[in-house]
């Protein structure tokens, strides 16, 4: 495990840059909990293979939770509902 003040998240991660791979034209809302209720960004109109950045500065503590949802939503107005782990991993080198 590498010293604290070497792991490039020590502390947690402030920002997140993930890539669409899906279909066109779709809106895509960023929760910060489970429950969907706490909204850390919405982009509208995306398309495959666009790079999104997802900031944590306004969350508490200006960190991620452990996890992230992310609810896609496309034209036909059907969504689903993808977990992303955000959480520092133990065994950094």
């Amino acid at each position: 495990m590498c010293p604290v003040t070497y792991c490039p998240c020590a502390g947690g991660y402030i920002q997140l840059k993930l890539y669409f791979f899906g279909e066109n034209n779709v809106k895509i809302e960023v929760y910060h909990d489970y429950s969907l209720r706490t909204k850390i960004a919405e982009f509208q109109n995306v398309k495959s293979k666009t790079l999104l950045t997802l900031n944590a500065t306004n969350l508490p503590n200006g960190i991620f939770n452990n996890e992230i949802y992310l609810k896609v939503t496309n034209q036909s107005d059907v969504s689903c509902i993808t977990r992303i782990k955000t959480v520092c991993p133990d065994n950094l080198w």
